[in-house]
């Protein structure tokens, strides 16, 4: 959310979702044991993308956070500044 990728982030996801099962499978195959290799649990967020439900999880915790990072930034700029006069 900092870097503000999230609006490609949900593009991509959503692309992605019909095709989530398969994209979890292949990478079950091929991208997880390599991860395995350098301690990044690649079962783990190979299964993740399995279902699409979890898929669209995923996508409304973006959201989610998105927005409040945007309240958050809203909120900092309406706090009155006290400059001490």
């Amino acid at each position: 959310m900092r870097l503000g990728l999230e609006i490609p982030a949900i593009m991509f996801l959503e692309v992605n979702k019909p095709l989530s099962s398969i994209t979890s499978q292949t990478a079950l195959l091929v991208v997880a044991p390599i991860l395995e290799l350098f301690g990044i649990r690649g079962y783990k967020y190979a299964k993740l993308f399995s279902k699409m439900e979890n898929v669209e999880r995923l996508i409304q915790e973006v959201e989610r956070l998105t927005e409040e990072q945007k309240e958050r930034e809203h909120a900092t700029r309406r706090r009155p500044v006290n400059n001490g006069t």
